[in-house]
């Protein structure tokens, strides 16, 4: 509706010392439209309905080393654990917001992801690795971490709240392991009937 209207404007014989500002106001416009699509599509990839969370961490690894250059290994070793579309949706963001971690602080040269079910506790796990430089993980403990958004903090407390859990293992110059663990049970459950 705002370009029909600024394109209706620009029609405006009145308007004609104005155009070039319109013109620009069009052009801002066309890139944070397209801008929001990428986005969208980043956060939730058709693939990740269609072919589930392996199919979708593995695009989205070829993804972050075409646009950072990180090198990121996907093992799922026969993993066929149902997850609900909602559960694969957390997971995906969540590992998408650690590697986005990995690329902007961690100075690290290769990441690998792993998707496993630990039989013995009976949780889909998924751990996100690196060669970085490492951090002191008590910092996020307490902390919205930088910027807020979807950090680490964010990631533990919904698993916390899902009866899940979130371990970092790291220390200065010796990378990073991020682990996100949720019981094998909520990770199959679908969202709540919206009529309930």
């Amino acid at each position: 509706m705002a370009k029909i209207r600024l394109h209706s404007l620009r029609a405006e014989p009145a308007i004609e010392e104005q155009r070039e500002h319109l013109s620009t106001a069009l052009g801002l416009l066309d890139e944070s439209i397209q801008h929001t699509r990428d986005l969208t599509f980043q956060l939730s990839p058709p693939i990740l309905t269609e072919l589930g969370l392996d199919a979708a961490l593995e695009w989205l690894a070829e993804e972050m080393q075409r646009q950072y250059g990180l090198t990121i290994t996907v093992e799922h070793k026969q993993f066929r654990r149902l997850i609900s579309i909602e559960m694969r949706s957390f997971l995906f963001i969540a590992v998408r917001e650690i590697l986005l971690n990995v690329v902007k602080h961690a100075k690290a040269r290769t990441a690998m992801v792993r998707l496993f079910r630990d039989e013995a506790a009976d949780e889909v796990v998924i751990t996100v690795t690196d060669d970085g430089q490492g951090f002191d993980a008590r910092s996020i403990t307490n902390t919205h971490g930088r910027g807020g958004g979807f950090g680490l903090f964010s990631i533990r407390e919904r698993l916390r709240y899902l009866g899940g859990r979130l371990d970092i293992t790291s220390a200065s110059g010796d990378g990073a392991t991020v682990t996100l663990r949720i019981p094998a049970a909520e990770a199959g459950k679908p969202a709540p009937s919206r009529d309930r």
